[in-house]
C-alpha cells in the first residue's frame, strides 16, 4: 500500500512539471512575456512537500486529501447553499402574498359624501337618524313617492311634468287637488284667504321670472331672489301661495303666518296634508325661500303631520328617510 502510495506521489510530480512545461512552451508565443521562474520553483517545491508529507506520516494521505467528498456527496457547503436558496425562495413567495385582512384598505365608494353625511349616518336606520336629532321615530314613508318631491335652491327636478288639474282656478296636482280645494275652503271660514300661484311650469319660471331677473341685476343677485328652472317648488305643482285679501287686492309685503287666517293655516293645515314650505331659521336646508311667505305644500297627511309636530322642514324629512335622497351643501351637524 505504501509504493502504491509513493508511486502516486511520483506521478503527481510529473503531472506537475509537464504542466509547467507546457506553460513555458506557450508563454514564449511572440508579443508575450516570458514569465519569472520563480513560480514553477515553487511549484516543484510544493509537489516535494507533499511526497515528504506522505513519507513523515507512514504513508497516510493529508487530511485535506483524505476528506475530499465522492463524486456525488453534498459538502456541507452544499447543504448551507441549499438551505438559503431554500430561505431566499420563501421569502420571496411571502413578498408576492397578499398582507393581513387589517392592513388591506377598503375600497373606496363610488360616491363618498363623508364631508355632508358621516357614515354612521348613512348606515342609521331613519329611526335611529331621527333619535340622533332628538325626534321621535318617522312613520313608514317612501321618499321616492310623488308627494315627497323636492325641487329646491340646490336640487333640481329639471322638466318635470306633471299632470296637473285645479282648485279655485289654480293649476295643482291632479291627485291633491281635492285635499287643496278642501284646505283652502276651511281657511275662509277664518279670513279673507286665495291661492294666487300653484304649478308653475319650467318655461315659466325660466323666461318670466329668472332670466328677467339675471338680466336686470346679476346671476348671483338673482339666485338670491329666485328659483331658476327646475329648482321652483312651483314646479313641483304641489305647492301654492296663499295670500290675504281678495282677487281686487292683497298684500304681498305682509309676513302671511302672522295674519289671522295665516296662523289658522299654519296649525291646521297637517291635516289637510300640507305643510308650510319655508319656515324661518331653516335656510340651510332650503336654500332661497319663495318670497310669499305664505307658501304650502302637500306631503300627505302623515308626512305634514310629523314635519309640523316637530317642527322641520321637507328637507329634514327626507334626511331622516335617506340622507341620500338630498344635496344640502351646509348640512347642519347633529
Amino acid at each position: 500500500m505504501k509504493i502504491v502510495k509513493r508511486i502516486l506521489a511520483l506521478l503527481l510530480v510529473l503531472l506537475m512539471a509537464t504542466t509547467l512545461i507546457s506553460y513555458r512552451n506557450q508563454s514564449a508565443v511572440p508579443g508575450k512575456a516570458n514569465p519569472e521562474e520563480g513560480p514553477a520553483e515553487e511549484v516543484a517545491a510544493s509537489a516535494e512537500e507533499i511526497a515528504a508529507s506522505t513519507e513523515t506520516t507512514g504513508g497516510e494521505e493529508p487530511e485535506s486529501l483524505a476528506t475530499e467528498p465522492e463524486i456525488g456527496e453534498e459538502t456541507p457547503a452544499d447543504e448551507t447553499a441549499a438551505e438559503l436558496s431554500a430561505e431566499e425562495a420563501a421569502a420571496e413567495e411571502d413578498t408576492d402574498a397578499a398582507p393581513p385582512e387589517d392592513t388591506v384598505e377598503a375600497a373606496a365608494p363610488a360616491y363618498a359624501p363623508e364631508y355632508l353625511y358621516p357614515e354612521s349616518i348613512l348606515d342609521l336606520s331613519p329611526a335611529d337618524r331621527a333619535a340622533a336629532m332628538g325626534l321621535p321615530a318617522p312613520p313608514e314613508l317612501d321618499p321616492t313617492s310623488w308627494e315627497l318631491v323636492l325641487a329646491n335652491s340646490y336640487n333640481s327636478i329639471f322638466e318635470r311634468r306633471p299632470q296637473y288639474g285645479s282648485f279655485d282656478g289654480t293649476e295643482f296636482d291632479l291627485r291633491a287637488a281635492d285635499a287643496a280645494a278642501s284646505f283652502l275652503s276651511a281657511a275662509r271660514d277664518h279670513g279673507n284667504v286665495i291661492p294666487r300661484r300653484g304649478y308653475i311650469g319650467y318655461e315659466v319660471q325660466q323666461e318670466t321670472f329668472y332670466f328677467p331677473k339675471v338680466w336686470g341685476t346679476s346671476a348671483w343677485a338673482a339666485a338670491q331672489e329666485e328659483f331658476g328652472p327646475g329648482t321652483s317648488d312651483h314646479q313641483t305643482a304641489l305647492g301654492f301661495d296663499a295670500v290675504e285679501g281678495t282677487w281686487a287686492g292683497y298684500d304681498l309685503n305682509s309676513y302671511f303666518p302672522d295674519s289671522e287666517v295665516g296662523k289658522w293655516m299654519v296649525e291646521h293645515c297637517a291635516e289637510y296634508g300640507f305643510i308650510l314650505r319655508y319656515p324661518q331659521g331653516k335656510e340651510a336646508w332650503y336654500g332661497t325661500a319663495c318670497n310669499h311667505s305664505g307658501h304650502f305644500r302637500y306631503v300627505g297627511v302623515e308626512a305634514a303631520t310629523y314635519i309640523m309636530d316637530n317642527g322641520l322642514c321637507l328637507e329634514e324629512l327626507l334626511y331622516i328617510l335617506d340622507p341620500s335622497r338630498l344635496f344640502v351643501p351646509n348640512m347642519p351637524r347633529y
